[in-house]
């Protein structure tokens, strides 16, 4: 096993400017490839285009299309009018995903196959094909992979498993490093280098530090690949929902939620560590972003977030936490499928922490799993003493894992503030819609008497 060096990691600034000027100084240029114009849209054209000149340049000195333009349907229109058949564009870069093998290799197949598919996805998005490489236990078998992605690829993507391996060795071993170590967190171990002429990133196999590495030192790559400039998601000031905690020697891209607290605020709730995995990474709504620098932030302090989702939607999200039940799928799907612009956020926690969030405005609804009527009313008035709460009726589920199977109660604590909102009033409408207590009746294992009833109330 490698033992992790000491290095002074470098600021992701100095990192990528340190990084730019390394590549050119080894022949980093784009590729261009001739295309006909009806293929051309979304793509970047690699010079300037004149309307009827032929390829010896011969014809009209009209320019109708500039170089390092993204083509748009007008400029397809104008190629079109302008008799131009083809159009030179900035060829489609390639990127080579090589994942090391592990003593755990089997058992993190699926695991990896996931990560391999959001990197792929990301890389798309961004105008670049993702190529994965797949390892082997075989001898050489990774440093075949390591060659032949240089050799097909424009970028090299190395990822390795970071309890075992450093980075900037591994990167060493098989290529030149530029970049030992970039002061960010997650991914602040991530080594940045070539492999022959062609850019090389290593980072941890952990898709929290991977989709960071990714956004922040693969992305500006990309970009200079397809010459546009770098855009930067949506910023905005809003209040911090909880204390967060950060190293003040790195720079900390902390994905996050957001919500509106009882008095309209925006708050960011930082998603815990542990559910930064690849099945959790679409529930975050921005990126809260800690300069170097700073230790972290108190509740009720305001911080910038990048937005990954619109404002507009984030407004017309319903959050339930707590007790988790396949009925709030049901819900939100059938909440979708009507004429109302709603979105459903469902996070399972415990049931307790959920009432204090639901109390703090963190969320609309708690979704909790009581034992009879009685009891459970009298558990819930115990937590919530100063109430501003309704019990509502949810649904009754067998529980076939009991033996005998036994029929639970599930329902759902709503704030009386939230009760105001839009979308949680028709969310339940839906809940106590003759169509849902089909659906659940065809769905199997459910039982729905009077589903969205109000059972109780604490003004």
């Amino acid at each position: 096993m490698s033992q992790q060096k000491e290095t002074t990691k470098s600021q992701l600034y100095d990192a990528l400017k340190q990084f730019f000027a390394f590549l050119e100084a080894r022949g980093f240029s784009t590729r261009t490839e001739e295309i006909p114009v009806s293929d051309a849209l979304g793509r970047v054209s690699a010079r300037a285009v004149y309307a009827g000149r032929d390829t010896q340049g011969s014809g009209s000195d009209k320019m109708i299309l500039e170089s390092y333009l993204e083509i748009e349907p007008a400029m397809i229109a104008a190629l079109r009018t302008g008799g131009v058949q083809t159009v030179s564009v900035l060829a489609k870069p390639r990127v080579g995903i090589v994942f090391e093998e592990t003593p755990a290799f089997e058992r993190e197949e699926e695991a990896r196959s996931a990560s391999a598919a959001l990197y792929c996805a990301m890389l798309s998005r961004w105008g670049a094909a993702g190529v994965v490489y797949p390892g082997e236990k075989k001898p050489d078998a990774e440093q075949f992979a390591r060659l032949r992605a240089a050799r097909e690829c424009d970028l090299v993507l190395l990822c390795v498993d970071t309890k075992r391996d450093v980075p900037a060795d591994v990167l060493s071993a098989h290529g030149e490093l530029c970049v030992d170590g970039i002061a960010i967190h997650p991914g602040g171990d991530t080594a940045l280098g070539a492999i022959g002429s062609v850019p090389a990133v290593c980072m941890a196999d952990d898709p929290a530090s991977g989709i960071v590495a990714l956004e922040e030192l693969v992305k500006p790559v990309l970009d200079r690949l397809l010459m546009r400039e770098r855009t930067i998601a949506e910023s905005v000031c809003v209040k911090m929902g909880v204390d967060y905690a950060s190293a003040p020697d790195e720079r900390a891209f902390v994905r996050a939620k957001l919500a509106f607290d009882l008095e309209g605020s925006l708050i960011v709730l930082p998603i815990p560590a542990e559910k930064n995995t690849a099945e959790h990474l679409d529930k975050a709504d921005c990126i809260l972003d800690v300069p170097f620098g700073c230790a972290g932030y108190a509740a009720g302090e305001r911080a910038h977030v990048r937005l990954l989702k619109p404002i507009d939607r984030i407004a017309r999200t319903i959050r339930i936490r707590g007790d988790y039940d396949p009925m709030l799928d049901e819900v939100a799907d059938e909440l979708r499928r009507s004429d109302i612009r709603a979105y459903v956020d469902r996070e399972a926690e415990d049931a307790l922490c959920a009432l204090e969030a639901l109390q703090r405005g963190e969320c609309h609804l708690s979704g909790v799993y009581l034992p009879d009527d009685a009891d459970g009313i009298a558990w819930i008035a115990q937590r919530v003493p100063d109430g501003g709460v309704a019990l509502v009726e949810g649904v009754r589920r067998l529980d076939v894992k009991e033996n005998p199977p036994t029929e639970r109660a599930y329902d759902l604590v709503v704030s009386l503030a939230a009760m105001e909102n839009a979308q949680v009033r028709a969310f339940l409408r839906v809940l106590g819609s003759d169509a849902f207590s089909r659906r659940l009746e065809a769905r199997g294992g459910y039982r729905a008497d009077k589903p969205g009833r109000i059972k109780k109330i604490w003004p």
